[in-house]
């Protein structure tokens, strides 16, 4: 294989120049040293200007080949036949006489690694000049299409403006590059961070007790934890690709509870709920159940997060206080009945104590038998008083008690009480 990277012709000593430094450039630049490429320009020089002396034209390519190993940079200086032996300028300077024999270019293979010279059936010689390149190469097609480029112009100063063009364009290529590079760092480093985070999410779903669920947006089960794997005996095969209601729910799952679930799905709405759900084996437990929807960059509902742990024990409890409760109602209920007909049963009898006690005193008395009746008959109202105050803490208990705001004489409240 031949990979073209100069051709041109030749009818001037400016135009040997140009193909011998373009020569010693090419071998530098696809890693020959130093010397052996001064060496590679210096015969294609002197095969030139030979061509040129003795045709007045040549044509010149510059080429890598591949055909063989190792690859060779190859220089082919080609006298023009002599139909197109023609120099629109004659050469300002005649070459010297010893390199305008032909015999004499067999020298020109002590500075190269291949030379030949052959003869062409239009007429007209072909040199050719070849440099072992170090394997293996670096440089690709592209590269030799681009060298093409600055190396096919004539003036220096074309040639340098192309190279520098070439080289600002491979610099804003290389900060292209470099911009780039940075952002797949950036890029790498966010995944690092997520792939950190989704780690340690995995470590914390697979040991925490509660069971999670991860289902798909048809809420088909994708994944479960170890403590889904304890709470209800299935194994994440025998669940994965099935719906929750399929395997969780039973006869005594309420079918309401079921209703709210399924319409916060449909909606695509996270969700909290108390249901009944089945262990593998048949056993049931109350589960407290949290729904989560995950949603897509774009919006679009992605899977489902669906955690839930056993919360029979607390339900349990729950209706252990509640029937406590209850039990406590009943006999506080009991309890103010109970006094509501003792104070009635009580009020009967001090009634007439106070009734007899009035009558006695309306009869003839001394002033120590009125006394003491008087006593007795004001013992047995407070008494009353306190029945009725018995009375009315069951009305407050039963919610039923009325304030009234009544005026009432405190020292003779206090003598009367002194004096019982």
């Amino acid at each position: 294989m031949e990979r073209s990277i100069l051709a041109t012709e030749l009818h001037r000593p400016s135009d040997v120049a140009f193909a011998a430094q373009r020569s010693q450039l090419v071998a530098s630049q696809l890693g020959i040293a130093s010397e052996p490429a001064k060496a590679f320009g210096k015969a294609v020089r002197q095969a030139a200007r030979h061509a040129l002396a003795h045709a007045g034209a040549a044509k010149f390519r510059l080429r890598v080949s591949t055909r063989a190993a190792p690859p060779k940079l190859e220089a082919v200086v080609a006298d023009s036949p002599p139909a197109d032996r023609h120099a629109p300028e004659p050469p300002t300077t005649a070459p010297p006489a010893a390199e305008t024999d032909a015999s004499d270019l067999t020298h020109l293979g002590q500075g190269v690694d291949a030379f030949s010279i052959d003869s062409q059936p239009e007429g007209g010689s072909v040199v050719r000049l070849g440099m072992v390149l170090p394997t293996p190469l670096a440089v690709d097609q592209a590269a030799f299409a681009h060298w093409a480029v600055p190396l096919g112009r004539v003036r220096e100063s074309a040639a340098l403006g192309a190279a520098l063009r070439q080289i600002a364009a491979l610099c804003r290529e290389r900060a292209g590059a470099a911009e780039r590079h940075r952002e797949l760092q950036r890029e790498l480093k966010t995944l690092r961070a997520s792939h950190e985070t989704l780690s340690l999410l995995a470590i914390v779903a697979s040991k925490t007790d509660s069971a999670v669920m991860v289902m798909d947006r048809q809420t088909r089960v994708e994944w479960v934890n170890a403590g889904f794997v304890r709470l209800t005996g299935y194994t994440p095969a025998e669940v994965t690709g099935f719906h929750p209601a399929d395997f969780l729910h039973g006869p005594q799952t309420d079918a309401e509870a079921a209703s709210e679930i399924a319409a916060a799905l449909a909606a695509a709405k996270g969700h909290s709920q108390e249901v009944l759900y089945y262990r593998k084996g048949g056993g049931t437990y109350w589960a407290s159940l949290s729904i989560t929807p995950v949603f897509d960059e774009d919006g679009h509902l992605a899977r489902w997060i669906c955690i839930f742990s056993d919360i029979t024990r607390r339900r349990e409890a729950q209706a252990a206080l509640e029937r406590a409760r209850e039990a406590a109602e009943a006999a506080n209920r009991a309890k103010s009945e109970f006094l509501a007909n003792l104070s009635h049963e009580i009020r009967t009898p001090m009634n007439a104590v106070i009734g007899m006690t009035e009558l006695a005193l309306l009869t003839d008395l001394t002033p120590e038998q009125r006394e003491y009746l008087v006593v007795a008959k004001e013992s047995a109202q407070s008494l009353l008083r306190l029945l009725n105050e018995v009375l009315d803490l069951s009305k407050v208990e039963a919610g039923k008690i009325e304030i009234d705001r009544v005026e009432f004489n405190l020292p003779e409240l206090l003598e009367d009480t002194l004096e019982a």
